[in-house]
């Protein structure tokens, strides 16, 4: 059995948080760096949703097509 979405996020979660507070650094560093990473993880979000929409769009060409 594949691990629960749940279990993944939690343990991400958990994972970052020790990272975060093992840095030790001055928390207006640690929001500089947050921000940065949410911004190139959000850009690879809207990447993969233009992806999948795309695909999608094409699927379902291809199935209507085929009818």
């Amino acid at each position: 059995m594949d691990k629960p979405i749940t279990v993944q996020i939690e343990e991400t979660r958990q994972t970052i948080i020790d990272a975060i507070n093992n840095s030790k650094l001055h928390p207006f560093i640690l929001d500089t760096i947050l921000k940065d990473i949410y911004n190139e993880v959000h850009l690879l979000f809207l990447s993969q949703t233009e992806q999948d929409r795309k695909e999608y769009t094409k699927s379902q060409k291809n199935v209507e097509s085929s009818s």
